[in-house]
């Protein structure tokens, strides 16, 4: 499912060992790079530093947010789905054969690095190279598209001739039943039910934030008169209430992606002047919003988003003095604070794992974490010093226990 993604792991790992510093630095490196490129490209068109450094600021506050901790499939995806973003934008700013070639490779990577993006990835990567050919009289639809066959198919083949030896070699190492169970067919239908269930206790749940959303919509409200002086009380507001009492630095992440992709059609209903966006781009926010979620047994907790937000705001740049500014400063600030705040209290009580605990050089957790998985060490090295063997399996995706004798777990 993920055969490139990993492929890379294991070369990185190959280089700098596979200790969990090693493994959280190419998480980290990932999202670096996923945020670089549309970034980039937001720069490359404004010329605007200031504003690239807030949206900056607002994507690597939604990544610390909820980001994922260690390298794997879903993180070694995301630079490959950010290239073929920027990639497509470019070939819609001068449609070309040469540009419609490279977005069909980038295509191809980004499939070899999750097989489940191609559901609406190859759609959507013809979809606008032909769009993007029809405005353009320097390159015909067909021969656009078959630049972008062409570089998929190349790419595509290199990449399962370096990964496996040959077509028929990686067809037959491909596993459809991923790396992590529960995301058979059912188990996916069944997420979607869970999903729906999610959408309608939205505003309440923990990426909601009602107090939040609340606040938007007073902003929204008043931002034409009052929103500075709105925007700096509710920052303020909210810094205080993140490192006080909610202690959590979750992000509204879904409610301003709806912001984003609504601002434009709602003010053109309730405006006084019709509002136009590039039908093409906007879409191309959206598609790739699902894109990462296609094949999730929890679709709405895997739209992505964070690295679009500089193509939605250029698709809004018209209105980038008002609400939209104070928008990004009112979430982005407090999530900031509540981060620094968090690891300047946690550092002096932060314990090194690396003096006790084999693999664990140069990683620190707190006194709690370290309560948690030492006992673990001496049983484990005692079981193997038997010749017996010690594995560990998820309880849940994201928890592991250890698999000691007569298959009961050690917590």
């Amino acid at each position: 499912m993920a055969m490139l993604t990993f492929a890379i792991g294991h070369g990185w790992t190959s280089v700098f060992g596979d200790t969990l510093l090693s493994l959280r630095l190419l998480a980290r490196l990932c999202y670096l790079v996923t945020v670089a490129l549309p970034l980039w490209y937001f720069y490359r068109k404004t010329a605007d530093a200031a504003w690239t450094f807030l949206l900056g600021a607002f994507m690597l506050a939604l990544v610390q947010a909820d980001h994922i901790l260690f390298y794997g499939w879903d993180v070694g995806a995301f630079p490959f789905i950010s290239a073929l973003l920027v990639g497509l934008l470019c070939y819609l700013d001068r449609p070309t054969v040469a540009r419609a070639t490279v977005c069909g490779a980038l295509c191809a990577l980004m499939i070899l690095s999750r097989v489940t993006t191609a559901v609406a990835g190859i759609p959507a990567l013809f979809w606008i190279i032909i769009a993007g050919a029809r405005r353009s009289p320097e390159c015909g639809p067909w021969r656009c598209a078959g630049g972008a066959a062409v570089g998929f198919a190349v790419a595509a083949l290199a990449g399962m001739l370096l990964l496996k030896g040959s077509v028929a070699g990686y067809m037959a190492a491909w596993n459809g039943d991923n790396i992590i169970s529960g995301h058979g067919v059912g188990d996916i239908a069944d997420g979607y039910l869970r999903s729906m269930k999610f959408a309608i206790r939205f505003c309440s749940s923990y990426i909601g934030y009602d107090v939040q959303v609340a606040a938007l919509c007073i902003l929204a409200v008043a931002a034409r008169r009052y929103g500075a002086l709105l925007c700096g009380a509710g920052t303020v507001f909210l810094s205080l209430k993140r490192i006080l009492l909610m202690h959590s630095g979750f992000m509204p992440m879904y409610f301003c992606f709806i912001v984003l992709v609504l601002y434009a059609p709602l003010r053109s209903l309730f405006g006084k002047e019709a509002v136009r966006v590039d039908r093409v781009r906007y879409w191309l926010v959206i598609v790739f919003a699902v894109l990462f979620a296609i094949g999730s047994d929890s679709f709405l907790m895997k739209l992505m988003y964070f690295y679009s937000v500089p193509v939605s705001m250029l698709l809004l740049w018209r209105w980038r003095r008002g609400f939209l500014k104070y928008m990004f400063i009112m979430f982005t600030v407090p999530t900031v604070a509540y981060f620094a705040c968090d690891r300047i209290q946690s550092f002096g009580e932060v314990v090194h794992l690396g003096e006790k605990i084999p693999r664990h050089n140069h990683i620190y957790d707190t006194p709690d974490g370290y309560t948690w998985i030492a006992p673990v060490v001496p049983v484990v090295e005692s079981l193997k010093s038997q010749g017996k063997s010690v594995g560990s399996y998820g309880v849940s995706r994201y928890t592991v226990s250890y698999l000691l004798e007569e298959g009961k777990p050690y917590r």
